[in-house]
């Protein structure tokens, strides 16, 4: 789990089993492309390599092994 995402970062985004199903983007991989920053929620902006963005909690988030 990455817990400080910083831009341009590469990830995997994962959910638990419960709700894999329901989330389109379970186990794809991109790049963060923005991290928010404020009292609220701590989510990343995921550019994959199709154009498309999602907005994903950082607990959500992990290392891709060998990236950089």
């Amino acid at each position: 789990m990455i817990w400080h995402p910083q831009p341009g970062q590469s990830v995997e985004i994962r959910y638990g089993r419960a709700y894999q199903h329901q989330m389109p983007h379970h186990s794809r991989s991109g790049a963060v492309s923005c991290v928010s920053a404020g009292p609220g929620p701590r989510n990343a902006l995921i550019l994959f390599s199709d154009g498309h963005h999602a907005i994903i909690p950082r607990g959500n988030l992990f290392r891709i092994p060998n990236a950089p």
